[in-house]
């Protein structure tokens, strides 16, 4: 980090680079970065405060804040601030400097310069042809510091807050209004739905573009904004940390402050900003966090909240009844559960409950969709998505419904493709528990086919393949939407890590990583967006490695692929039947597994219904 007072060369450079006017925007982190900077017609502003007129148009334009977080909260709230030919972005803490694809609209760009700086920081200079729209190239940025699927999912948002603390990340559509009337004016092509202030204000008129007038919301937990799913989200989660228990505690000097036992780690919590990407980067390695009582002290409830929907193990031994009724049951309970964070599995338990729990309750689609139920707008988190389930085994059809239709948190619709048989209708639908579509496809189709078929007369706007003879947790499908929005990868999945070998009776925990960007997912989890699927002209015809096929073909387009937990699935292996062919020798090899039991032992997620559980093969 930038040692106070000092201004720094590369900054200096880029200022006496500039033929004209020079702006420099910057936050409280990054004050330090900027001091001492100077030359003919500079102005420097701070990000939220009043931002200059230049005389003409500024000729370079540099933007200093903390991190990617605070580059996505500023963006939102930064005026338009015209044309330059030169723009320079500066964090001060990031794992690499901010870059981007530029769009086709935009005039050429000549020079790119992304570097680390010897105080640390992450450099960006970026210079044009021709003087380009410097907040779309902020936004830019924004969007492409983190991979997670940014937009305001159609739901407008003001605020009369200019500050970048409490905005929404990466949102330039947000109205910043100097008063709440502001929403009415029937001038605005493009009004707000919600207008959130802090003080009490009368109900607006309708708005002649809408015909119904902005809703006004003051609930401070609404207005303080969402937590940021871009940057805290469970991905790089470490399965098997090297060290222990991290404490949480609240000192009335000090603020808030992460202290090990062992004395090897002692760091504030900024209550200002909150958990960063840099925080949780460093708390990857420990087991977890504890605190032993959570109340409203300032920063508290949105510290824990943060943490856990990184994935941080956090316990908590008691809440107050406000930090409850802000955290939100589900993840109050969470917390208060005990658990043995020295065991891998447990642990790795613990953190997706938790992490599931303040993703829907605390992210910023949690926050719009609460937005839109204030605003009684129609607002969709998720989209829909139909489950693809081909078989061609009809003593396991009844098996797989059950797997389907335990699922929850989702809209889902299911097309079953029965290959070679033709079950009963009515009791398809009886056992599926969503609308479902029944496809009978001949047996000598082969399987790409079958699933094409299927993808033919799907209605969802993904598509998601589960097998006939694997075993499913009932938040399978809503995990791996969230896997899918915080990664923004193109297919998802998970890996095959639970695989039960019926002929041993024995259950295998293969050693394989979550939470990442790998080359391959299980087949009977991928995810993908039905409109995807059919650029890649859909499952590869195929008898056999359909599931590699489309894996391939979303890399070589250029596309990512991410691997969620595996907690919620179960691989089911029996000498024959499959079109993936590894015997139990494979899944035993020492240097794939990570643990192995005796009967079926899945993780606790899974919660199996006892008519599931499997039957081992006679001796």
């Amino acid at each position: 980090m930038t040692p106070p007072d000092r201004a720094q060369p590369a900054l200096q450079t880029f200022l006496d680079q500039a033929a004209g006017e020079v702006l420099v925007l910057h936050d409280e982190t990054a004050a330090a970065a900027v001091r001492g900077l100077s030359c003919d017609g500079l102005a420097v502003a701070t990000v939220g405060g009043d931002v200059p007129e230049p005389t003409k148009r500024w000729s370079a334009v540099l933007v200093a804040v903390a991190d990617a977080a605070a580059l996505r909260r500023a963006v939102s709230v930064l005026p338009r601030l015209g044309r330059a030919r030169r723009i320079g972005c500066l964090l001060v803490e990031a794992a690499a400097p901010p870059v981007l694809v530029p769009r086709p609209e935009w005039p050429p760009l000549t020079s790119v310069n992304a570097r680390t700086l010897a105080s640390g920081d992450r450099l960006t200079v970026l210079r044009w042809e021709r003087p380009v729209g410097v907040h779309l190239v902020l936004e830019e940025l924004a969007r492409a510091s983190t991979p997670t699927r940014a937009h305001n999912g159609g739901l407008f948002v003001a605020s009369t807050t200019r500050g970048p603390d409490t905005a929404p990340p990466a949102d330039p559509g947000l109205h910043v209004l100097g008063a709440t009337t502001e929403a009415a004016d029937p001038e605005v092509g493009v009004p707000p739905d919600v207008v959130l202030t802090t003080a009490p204000a009368a109900g607006l008129p309708e708005h002649p573009v809408t015909g119904r007038p902005a809703t006004v919301v003051t609930d401070p937990d609404l207005v303080g904004g969402p937590l940021d799913e871009g940057v805290l989200n469970p991905t790089g989660f470490v399965q098997r940390p090297e060290h222990g228990v991290v404490g949480l505690t609240v000192d009335p000097v000090a603020g808030l402050r992460l202290r090990s036992p062992e004395g090897d780690l002692d760091l504030p919590v900024d209550v200002a900003r909150g958990v960063t990407a840099q925080l949780v980067a460093t708390l990857r390695d420990r087991a977890g966090v504890a605190t032993a009582y959570v109340d409203s002290s300032p920063g508290l409830v949105r510290a824990v909240a943060a943490l856990a929907m990184a994935g941080v193990p956090v316990t908590v031994e008691a809440l107050d009844a406000d930090a409850r009724a802000r955290l939100g049951d589900d993840l109050a309970t969470a917390l208060t559960t005990a658990v043995d964070l020295t065991d891998p599995l447990r642990r790795e338990e613990h953190s997706v409950r938790l992490r599931r729990a303040a993703l829907l309750g605390h992210s910023s689609l949690a926050w719009r969709a609460r937005l839109a139920q204030r605003a009684g707008l129609p607002h969709r988190s998720f989209p829909t998505c139909t489950v693809l389930l081909a078989t061609k085994r009809e003593e396991q059809l009844d098996f797989a419904l059950r797997q389907v239709a335990r699922q929850r948190g989702a809209d889902l619709e299911l097309v079953v493709m029965t290959h070679g048989f033709d079950p009963d209708p009515a009791r398809v639908a009886e056992l599926a528990g969503h609308p479902t579509t029944l496809l009978p496809t001949p047996p000598e189709a082969v399987f790409g086919d079958v699933l094409n078929a299927g993808v033919a007369v799907a209605s969802g706007d993904l598509v998601l393949k589960m097998d006939d003879d694997d075993w499913y947790g009932r938040d399978h499908v809503a995990d791996l939407l969230l896997a899918r929005h915080y990664s923004g990868a193109d297919l998802v999945g998970t890996t095959a890590e639970f695989v039960y070998l019926h002929e041993l009776d024995r259950t295998v925990r293969r050693a394989d990583r979550s939470e990442c960007y790998p080359r391959f997912v299980a087949g009977g989890t991928m995810m993908i967006e039905r409109a995807r699927l059919d650029e890649l002209s859909g499952f590869r015809r195929s008898r056999r490695y359909v599931d590699a096929s489309l894996t391939a073909s979303v890399l070589s387009a250029g596309g990512s692929v991410y691997r969620g937990h595996g907690l919620n699935y179960v691989l089911a292996r029996r000498e024959s039947g499959h079109t993936w062919e590894a015997n139990a020798d494979y899944f035993l090899d020492p240097d794939r597994a990570g643990g192995a039991w005796d009967g079926f032992a899945p993780s606790l997620l899974l919660d199996p219904d006892p008519v599931d559980l499997p039957r081992p093969a006679a001796p």
